[in-house]
């Protein structure tokens, strides 16, 4: 988590949209990273699923980070950066109720309620949250249909949407 917020320093609140992978698993925050490793960092915000939308071939891409040996009471050296995938994200899982006459929910772009339409995600579908700002969740689809990540709105006129499991 550290590393994530000092990626993020100007906006510590966006460390959420990033996360690092070992062995092609994600990291809980907190755990202990072992000298000389190498872990894949990805970006799993907004700006993530508007790139994707724009142009489906070509997923946001972060690099790896390669920890080097510390000495003791030296200055640890900066990360080596490689190139990376990104990684799904494990945060809290929600499940979709909504849309079962539509065809699931309307996905967007971005957190805007005016950006591009990416499709619906199916009714009942599992979707992890990357980001939540107030009732727009930014979800990466687990299990169902529809596009992979996006933003939907968990409420809409009183009527729940998705529910968090």
């Amino acid at each position: 988590l550290d590393l994530k917020r000092r990626m993020t320093s100007t906006e510590p609140e966006r460390a959420a949209w990033f996360e690092l992978e070992r062995n092609g698993k994600a990291l809980p925050d907190g755990e202990t990273l072992t000298t000389g490793e190498t872990l894949r960092f990805c970006y799993h915000g907004p700006e993530a699923v508007l790139t994707e939308a724009a142009s489906p071939s070509k997923p946001a891409e972060l690099p790896e980070v390669q920890t080097e040996p510390q000495q003791p009471r030296r200055a640890a050296s900066p990360p080596k950066i490689l190139p990376a995938k990104p990684a799904a994200p494990a945060g809290p899982m929600w499940k979709v109720i909504g849309g079962s006459g539509k065809g699931g929910i309307l996905v967007r772009a971005t957190q805007a309620l005016s950006s591009p339409e990416l499709g619906r995600v199916s009714t009942d579908a599992i979707v992890v949250e990357v980001n939540r700002v107030n009732d727009r969740l930014c979800y990466h689809l687990k299990e169902g249909s529809g596009p992979e990540k996006g933003w939907v709105s968990i409420k809409a006129a009183g009527k729940e949407l998705a529910v968090r499991m």
